[in-house]
């Protein structure tokens, strides 16, 4: 639901799920997918520049796509709501998470409910203990029972942390104990085994299982490889073969700029365990520090290259006013409105001009513009103009119709 989780937890678990079945094409290209690719280029450690809301939308400018978040002073995410549009169920569907954190800013409880009817229903709730130093030693995840209206406990993630002799966390260990029955003695194990770089970022993760609940089995493997600024350039995923070996299941690159953000994600994975192919590969375009742009390509084999799948121009909304969103802006541009007529004055060649409400939605759009052009049955108020010059620069600005 979250677009990263801080709790190793559930990535671990995630990884488990993952490895299990054949390669599914659609979910990379799913309305939710390419939020989750959005929100992450989207979102940064400075507070101020946060999006606080999001809108993808069809060919036919219809929101498909809704995303709203909250922070705290701390940047921390206190709440997070997404809905999706269905055209089989002509109806919005959804999800949320509201979350607490301790005096430190660590995460304590988390609640994730989902959207059916127009009603908001609970779903899971994790609770996470941590140590004397700070580090965690449980995550319990619950599942609401709606017809008893209580949480019952679902799974239990048991941390073993190793310190070195300076105090600093070592490794761990972490048992994950999921109920499987009625009672909760009816539990399926499962094991991770974590090791760190020197500076403490994670090396690799190995997940065991227990077939006969005594003996744990290789299952599957992580590996990450990080640039010298620490971030994380590359992630080789592992499954075990019935020899116990390691086969290749599929692996992520990722890129970034000088600002260490990041410009480009490439997904490859194997059918065979050894040979990989591309799948997709996903571009970001940054503007005064913040996503605009975002492009998703998939490999054409025929020319043994990347392909354009479709490219998503991008209006957020930072902070606490919904026209705080700064780009690239000629100096020597001008728009204005006279009368029923928007104006553009500029020494640059005009492709096309988009209006946008505040709320996101495209408004008015033409392809054919040259210095004005008239606006047919526009509300007044304020709108964000966004202008595209003939050699693919994007400018944006606030443009008041009165």
């Amino acid at each position: 639901m979250k677009t990263f989780f801080t709790c190793i937890f559930l990535i671990a678990f995630s990884i488990g799920i993952q490895a299990q079945g054949k390669y599914d094409l659609k979910k990379k290209f799913s309305q939710k997918s390419q939020l989750e690719v959005l929100k992450s280029a989207s979102q940064t450690k400075d507070v101020s520049i946060q999006a606080d809301s999001l809108y993808l939308y069809s060919d036919s400018n219809q929101i498909l796509t809704k995303y709203y978040s909250k922070y705290d002073a701390n940047g921390n995410e206190i709440y997070s709501e997404e809905q999706y549009w269905s055209d089989s169920d002509n109806s919005w569907f959804g999800e949320k998470e509201e979350t607490t954190y301790n005096e430190v800013g660590k995460e304590i409880v988390r609640i994730s409910s989902s959207f059916y009817n127009n009603v908001w229903v609970y779903e899971s709730k994790w609770v996470t203990i941590y140590d004397q130093q700070a580090n965690i030693s449980n995550i319990i995840l619950y599942n609401f029972d709606s017809s008893a209206m209580e949480w019952d406990i679902d799974d239990e993630s048991i941390y073993e942390n190793t310190y070195n002799p300076t105090g600093q966390l070592e490794s761990y260990t972490i048992t994950l104990r999921t109920h499987m029955g009625e009672t909760s003695s009816e539990v399926l194990y499962r094991m991770y085994r974590l090791t760190y770089t020197a500076k403490g970022l994670l090396q690799t993760l190995t997940s065991y299982v227990y077939p006969d609940d005594v003996n744990p089995v290789l299952h599957t493997k992580k590996e990450y490889k990080y640039d010298a600024q620490g971030n994380c350039t590359e992630k080789e995923y592992f499954r075990s073969d019935d020899n116990m070996a390691w086969i290749i299941f599929d692996k992520e690159l990722n890129f970034f700029n000088n600002e260490n953000k990041i410009i480009a994600q490439e997904y490859y994975i194997s059918e065979d365990g050894e040979t990989l192919f591309g799948v997709e590969r996903v571009v970001m375009t940054y503007e005064n520090d913040k996503l605009r742009r975002v492009e998703f390509f998939e490999w054409d084999e025929t020319t043994n290259n990347w392909s354009t799948i479709f490219s998503q121009y991008m209006i957020l909304f930072y902070g606490d006013t919904v026209l705080g969103i700064e780009s690239k802006q000629a100096s020597n541009l001008k728009i204005w409105t006279d009368g029923a007529q928007i104006k553009v004055d500029g020494e640059i060649q005009i492709a096309s001009i988009e209006l946008y409400s505040t709320q996101g939605q495209l408004v008015y759009r033409n392809s054919n513009m040259q210095d004005h052009t008239s606006i047919p049955n526009v509300t007044k108020g304020i709108y964000i103009a966004k202008v595209t010059e003939v050699a693919g620069n994007v400018h944006t600005t606030k443009l008041v119709i009165k």
